[in-house]
C-alpha cells in the first residue's frame, strides 16, 4: 500500500504540476489577450492613418501632374511628327510611325535605354555632345525646336 501511496502522490504531484502549469499558461494568455484588445483599437487607428496617408500622397498628387505629363505627351508626339519641325519618322522606326526611316535606332523601351530623362533630354538636345559623329541634328543647339518642344519629345518619347 505505500508503494501504490507514494505513486499516487507522484501522479497527484505531475497533475497538479501540470495543471499549475497550464494554469500559468492561461493566466498568462488571458493576460496578452487584454493587453493585446487593449493596443488593438491604437493599432487599427495608426495603421488606417497610415494607409489614408499613403493613398493620398500616391494617388492625389500625381493625378494632376499625369494630367499635365499627357498633355505634354500629345504634344511632343504632335511636334515630333510635324515635318517642319521635330519630323522624327524621318529617322527612327516607332510604334504608329507609317513609313518611318532606318538610319537611326528604332524610338522602342526608350525608359530601358534611357533611365534617366535628363540623358535622353540631352540627347535630343544635342546628340553630337555624347556623339560628334551622330547624324541626328542638334534641334536645340541650333534652334530648330524651343526648350519647351524638346521636353514636349522627351515626354513623348520616353512613353515608347
Amino acid at each position: 500500500m505505500y508503494a501504490k501511496a507514494v505513486q499516487h502522490n507522484v501522479v497527484n504531484t505531475k497533475t497538479e504540476i501540470l495543471t499549475k502549469k497550464f494554469l500559468v499558461s492561461e493566466s498568462f494568455i488571458k493576460t496578452f489577450d487584454e493587453e493585446e484588445i487593449m493596443r488593438k483599437p491604437a493599432n487599427m487607428i495608426a495603421a488606417a492613418s497610415a494607409v489614408a496617408v499613403l493613398l493620398g500622397s500616391m494617388t492625389l498628387l500625381p493625378t494632376s501632374s499625369a494630367l499635365a505629363d499627357d498633355d505634354l505627351v500629345k504634344e511632343g508626339k504632335k511636334v515630333a511628327e510635324d515635318r517642319k519641325k521635330g519630323n522624327c519618322f524621318g529617322c527612327h522606326a516607332y510604334e504608329g510611325a507609317s513609313m518611318a526611316g532606318n538610319i537611326g535606332p528604332p524610338l522602342v523601351a526608350m525608359k530601358a535605354r534611357f533611365p534617366d530623362k535628363q540623358k535622353l533630354y540631352d540627347q535630343i538636345w544635342d546628340a553630337t555632345k555624347a556623339n560628334p559623329n551622330s547624324m541626328m541634328p542638334p534641334f536645340g543647339k541650333h534652334e530648330i525646336l524651343s526648350d519647351k518642344e524638346v521636353k514636349a519629345i522627351t515626354e513623348w518619347v520616353y512613353t515608347l
